[in-house]
């Protein structure tokens, strides 16, 4: 069977109209598995490799169709596997959010689906069903104090936090990028498409802005972690990645692409 690459899901995040601008957001996904008008299967990409994989089926039932719709975590690094490394005390809360999530959104495809088909079928599927592999935290964590601006080990990509209404911020700009950024918002008239920011509580967004960062203060190590609040920010040579650790919500930035979530 031929793989297909496809967008598979596209969205939009709201900020205030100074801080931050209204973006789209679209996550890509592989075909792997595909037996007709039975079962699909699919995995979703991230930076690293595969974040999680999906799978749908259909089943014959004596009295009409079961669905069932699955995922797993995995095997590659996603947002759930970092939160729950720099915070493994919060493993169960982190999960437990995660899985609400996915439940909340597989019950909406479910109630999609039954009002295209009820009419036809007069059927009600089954209800959604959740599976995970749970993700291991990984071992080591290395925390490093940082209280003001920072940088990547290349300097391609500088950072800065501050207070938002009593909730953190971490606010990075690449200086250096071969992607091409969400359409600028009509609300922005300064400059756009290098700047992403999360605040707690908040979702990842592009920043719409027209001052320069301050100057790095500290240089966060590739597989060093600096903290901020729920949030954590993690180096890696292939870039940084801030996540909110109570929310899931994340941004993972480098000279060759981005994500938000």
């Amino acid at each position: 069977m031929k793989v297909r690459r496809a967008h598979c899901d596209r969205g939009s995040s709201g900020g205030s109209s100074e801080r931050a601008a209204r973006f789209e957001w679209e996550t890509v996904c592989e075909v792997v598995e595909v037996e007709d008008q039975r079962r699909w299967v699919w995995n979703v990409l991230g930076i690293e490799g595969i974040a999680a994989t999906w799978g749908f089926e259909v089943e014959p039932a004596s009295d009409g169709v079961l669905i069932r719709q699955w995922a797993r975590l995995g095997p590659g690094t996603s947002g759930l596997t970092i939160g729950i490394a720099n915070q493994p005390n919060k493993e169960a809360r982190i999960v437990a959010r995660r899985l609400s999530e996915w439940l909340q959104n597989m019950q909406a495809n479910r109630e999609w689906i039954r009002s295209h088909v009820e009419t036809v079928t007069v059927t009600a599927p089954a209800p959604a069903t959740v599976t995970i592999t749970q993700p291991k935290a990984t071992p080591g964590v290395n925390i490093e104090p940082i209280n003001g601006p920072f940088q990547s080990p290349s300097g391609n990509i500088r950072c800065t936090t501050f207070d938002s209404d009593g909730r953190n911020t971490v606010r990075c700009e690449v200086v250096e990028h071969v992607w091409q950024a969400p359409p600028r918002s009509p609300d922005c008239q300064l400059n756009w498409g290098d700047r992403v920011e999360l605040t707690e509580d908040g979702a990842a967004v592009f920043s719409c802005y027209g001052q320069n960062l301050p100057d790095p203060q500290a240089t966060l190590d590739y597989g060093k972690v600096a903290t901020f609040g729920s949030i954590s920010c993690t180096s890696e040579t292939v870039g940084i990645m801030c996540l909110d650790n109570d929310t899931g919500h994340f941004f993972n930035v480098s000279r060759d692409a981005y994500q938000v979530g």
